[in-house]
């Protein structure tokens, strides 16, 4: 309705598939560089310094290895 005062009529335009075909495919581009980046960021990270802790901590509470209190009395 808003685009037929500057001459653009959405209900006479036929069915447009090749825009729908270039939205599918940013999308797909974008859900594969974000995955891409965000693997290659994990790797990285990994093999730097870790990215999980260690199965001490883990095993005691990360609550008390990281903050040096406990959250929960077990």
């Amino acid at each position: 309705m808003i685009g037929m005062g500057i001459g653009i009529s959405t209900a006479a335009a036929p069915p447009n598939t090749e825009l729908l075909v270039n939205q599918v495919i940013a999308v797909v581009a974008t859900f594969a560089f974000s995955f891409v980046v965000t693997y290659a960021v994990a790797r990285v990270l990994n093999a730097t310094m870790g990215i999980r802790v260690s199965p001490e901590d883990e095993l005691a509470g990360l609550d008390q290895s990281q903050h040096a209190e406990a959250a929960y009395q077990a």
